[in-house]
């Protein structure tokens, strides 16, 4: 059976995120999938862990190439260059470290498909500032003949606005800002999930920061996003951490010992709702 959909994803020191998106769609896509993973230039050991779990899946394809510039712009050079390899009638960008929890995940998004909706999946975390009704690349499902149609628009951020030391009240231009802006300018729209931010609201499923996403008018978990993975969640954790955590040496070995613990947390989380999702 034809693949109808691709996954493009981005590998940069996330081989543990990697195996638990892996081990999700295995069990939880109901359509005929393939993946390209691009590794971004991962340490030696973090890649030769990545090679090994491709192996285990035959419709997963590796490319290793480096980045130009750490971050946004590296990450988005990346994404471009796989999804021009992309040649099904629909494709999905996945963040490494988010992951879908829902059982037939594909068919719920596709169904959502009509036009003018051509892309349908994650949007900004509440209290971000970029735009709500449109998805952000974290999770987001296009239809490709759309996608062509308007020139394969670049997930490139702007570099003038990435190099800004001060955004305050400036219109984001992060990775895949333009996007929005074609679609929007041929009548096309996005269609987003809903989302909630566990640092402002409790969740019945995880205990560390992390975003939760809903299929609209429901209230079943369909996926989740652990966000800043691959610097292992540091920012998140820094950012609101009691002064301790900025100390020299003790500071630095509580981050580190933090990051671990809430990412092992997520994964051991993640992985246990995608097994009762399997067997539903």
């Amino acid at each position: 059976m034809a693949s109808p959909i691709t996954i493009c994803t981005v590998n940069y020191n996330t081989s543990r995120f990697i195996a638990l998106m892996l081990y999700s769609f295995s069990v939880l896509t109901k359509n005929a999938w393939q993946m390209l993973i691009c590794d971004n230039g991962s340490r030696a050991e973090e890649l030769s862990a990545l090679r090994e779990l491709c192996t285990q899946y035959p419709n997963v394809t590796l490319h290793c190439r480096t980045q130009s510039r750490a971050g946004s712009i590296g990450h988005a050079e990346a994404m471009d260059f796989l999804v021009g390899m992309v040649d099904t009638p629909y494709f999905v960008t996945m963040d490494a470290d988010c992951v879908f929890l829902y059982k037939h995940w594909d068919e719920e998004l596709l169904q959502r498909l009509v036009p003018p909706v051509a892309c349908i999946g994650t949007p900004p975390v509440p209290d971000a500032v970029k735009v709500q009704d449109f998805p952000n690349m974290f999770a987001v499902m296009y239809d490709t003949a759309v996608y062509r149609r308007l020139g394969s628009p670049s997930f490139m951020p702007d570099v003038a606005w990435v190099d800004m030391p001060d955004k305050t009240g400036v219109e984001p231009k992060d990775t895949g800002w333009s996007i929005h802006k074609a679609y929007a300018a041929n009548g096309y729209r996005g269609a987003t999930l809903r989302c909630i931010n566990t640092r402002h609201t409790e969740s019945a499923h995880y205990s560390m920061v992390c975003a939760e996403y809903f299929l609209p008018g429901s209230n079943a978990l369909f996926g989740s996003h652990f966000g800043r993975g691959s610097t292992k969640g540091r920012a998140k954790i820094t950012r609101f951490a009691p002064f301790w955590y900025r100390l020299p040496w003790l500071g630095e070995a509580l981050v580190r010992w933090r990051c671990n613990r809430e990412i092992e947390a997520w994964i051991q989380g993640s992985a246990g709702i995608i097994r009762q999702a399997a067997h539903s």
